[in-house]
């Protein structure tokens, strides 16, 4: 078995010199960040201290505003009292002291510096939403680590497989130097040694077989991966016999997980994704991928199956950049705050009540010509609904989807978008179906952060 970077295992040493390198890079960067916020924290605390002299301010404004009124309110109920004998020159001192206080008023207020100051912590702000966004990528900078070593890990345990099953494989790697979240590779890594295990055990065929059907002796297997936006994307794909989703199907029906008309329904693609169900595959490595499945969609990635009976097939992994850090949609269900990672949503609708239909005793609506299926979350994540659903004309629906698979779900209020950092749930919720992690927001709230995937699946 070979790669196609072996000519590159020379330069070892100067590549880990290059590495030592760049981690200082960044950690200067980081200091260098944390420096401008000493500095932007020091103005902000000269802001403060402005504003709290200006607070002062303000209250003796408002204390001899209070005054004025008063003594206006005085000198109007005299002037309309029965008999009053308030003379002309008392009216006149009255008014004119009632001027100076106003003057005064009117001189401390064009003193006043506030205006300055507000504008100083609006740019003040601005600054530190800057260097808190450049911490935050620098952060994330330094948790990077190259993907090689995730690949080496996989190519020695396909060697070690590949003999034990008399079979010969060849390994072709591409994008080594890609680098991801150190956080994400214990989870890569065991991805993709449970599709090492199914290539050698049930993808490639032995070399009779291979050469029978017209193929080289040798099976190949091609591991690549590369930055996508704010994702990775990593391929696994063999040579070897593929799958025959008819024969997916015909498990799925005969253990009765499916019916009739879901067959009938299903697309190529989905009925490949059968595999993900489990039962389908029954017992030995392809169950891995029941497995592979579940670990994926717990970090907010996706894993799709491509290919056809003796072609070969090829698994696409696609995961966050950072696990810690993604973009929410924020919205309101039934009085909790819910966030819907960015990546999930396709879009945002109002549906007018009287287009939901019922199919199955599922709420459904036509979108673009296409049955989509809504849900009630409660009804899925099993939360407690503390009121009644608000009676109006429409309901506004966020559409989210895993691969192929798209739902509607219902929410009462939309936030907006914005970053959210993830924490992870307490050991007593860690096991909630439907519900990925929670994160604290700007004004105290706390969100609980929704898998997508594993509600589109829950739906079903």
């Amino acid at each position: 078995m070979n790669t196609d970077d072996e000519n590159k295992s020379s330069g070892t040493a100067g590549g880990d010199a290059g590495g030592q390198t760049s981690a200082f890079d960044k950690l200067d960067s980081l200091m260098n960040l944390s420096g401008e916020l000493v500095i932007t924290r020091a103005r902000f605390t000269q802001l403060a201290n402005a504003l709290e002299d200006q607070t002062a301010l303000f209250k003796e404004i408002k204390s001899k505003a209070d005054a004025i009124r008063l003594r206006a309110g005085n000198a109007s109920k005299a002037l309309k009292a029965d008999g009053s004998k308030v003379s002309a020159e008392q009216l006149r001192q009255e008014l004119d002291e009632l001027a100076l206080t106003l003057d005064d008023l009117h001189s401390k207020i064009a003193n006043s510096s506030i205006g300055k100051i507000a504008n100083s912590l609006g740019d003040t702000a601005l600054s530190l939403d800057k260097i808190s966004g450049d911490i935050q990528t620098g952060v994330m900078l330094a948790r990077m680590v190259p993907v090689k070593p995730v690949f080496d890990r996989v190519q020695e345990e396909l060697l070690k497989l590949s003999k034990a099953a008399g079979k010969t494989i060849r390994m072709e790697l591409r994008g080594q130097d890609t680098e991801l979240d150190r956080k994400i590779t214990g989870t890569l890594q065991q991805t993709l040694l449970t599709l090492a295990a199914n290539a050698v055990a049930h993808g490639i065929e032995s070399e009779t077989e291979r050469t029978a059907h017209g193929k080289p002796a040798s099976g190949l297997i091609l591991m690549t991966v590369e930055h996508q936006d704010n994702s990775v994307i990593i391929e696994f794909s063999d040579d070897g016999c593929g799958l025959d989703p008819e024969e997916l199907v015909k498990k799925a029906l005969a253990k009765k997980l499916l019916t009739r008309a879901q067959a009938d329904s299903l697309s190529e693609k989905e009925k490949l994704e059968l595999l993900f169900m489990p039962g389908v595959a029954g017992s030995g490595p392809d169950c891995g991928l029941v497995s592979a499945h579940r670990v994926m969609t717990s970090v907010n990635g996706t894993i799709e199956l491509h290919g056809k009976k003796g072609t070969g097939l090829a698994v696409t992994l696609k995961i966050p950049l950072s696990l810690t850090i993604i973009k929410a949609l924020l919205v309101v269900i039934n009085d909790e705050t819910f966030a819907f990672p960015l990546s999930s949503v396709t879009e945002i609708i109002k549906v007018p009540m009287d287009e939901i239909y019922s199919v199955d005793q599922d709420q459904t609506i036509k979108l673009r010509g296409h049955a989509l299926s809504l849900i009630s979350l409660h009804d899925v994540v099993r939360i407690a609904q503390t009121k009644e659903t608000r009676s109006s004309g429409y309901k506004r629906i966020v559409i989210i989807n895993n691969a192929e698979k798209k739902l509607g779900v219902e929410v009462d209020e939309l936030i907006g978008e914005g970053e959210i950092v993830i924490k992870p749930l307490q050991e007593y919720l860690a096991g909630v179906k439907g519900i990925a992690g929670a994160a604290i927001l700007g004004n105290g709230t706390i969100a609980l952060i929704l898998d997508c995937g594993a509600v589109i699946n829950m739906a079903k």
